[in-house]
């Protein structure tokens, strides 16, 4: 596994969870593809505009998100984290922890596409 690509993961996860969209595209490709969770209903998000619309959907829905990965998989091109993401829901409630699988997929030493699975165990190979 290239511990590069662990690295710009790790580095993209601290942005993420302080909703940094420039430390963002900094390990971004300027035409990134997220594909969170719910994109299955609403569609991804691309570049930055889309990472900006992606954090103000967040902050219409969610009071907190938050991303763990505990393990990386090397997938060639692709690094699979696995973690949680934690959510609480706009107006307080209890916090929430979903499995995840967050596919990394890299070019040139930048990512250029995530995926969320809702559980570790969704997909038997998200990255294949």
């Amino acid at each position: 596994m290239s511990p590069e690509y662990v690295e710009i993961v790790r580095d993209h996860v601290d942005a993420f969870n302080r909703a940094d969209v420039e430390a963002l595209m900094a390990v971004c490709s300027d035409d990134v593809l997220s594909l969170p969770g719910r994109s299955a209903l609403q569609g991804g998000y691309r570049g930055q505009e889309g990472l900006r619309s992606f954090f103000a959907d967040n902050a219409d829905t969610f009071e907190l998100i938050m991303v763990r990965l505990d393990e990386f998989h090397d997938a060639g091109d692709r690094v699979v984290g696995i973690g949680h993401v934690r959510i609480r829901p706009l107006g307080g409630g209890p916090d929430t922890e979903i499995p995840a699988a967050i596919v990394y997929s890299f070019d040139g030493g930048r990512s250029y596409g995530l995926k969320t699975c809702a559980t570790a165990q969704q997909p038997s190979r998200p990255w294949g």
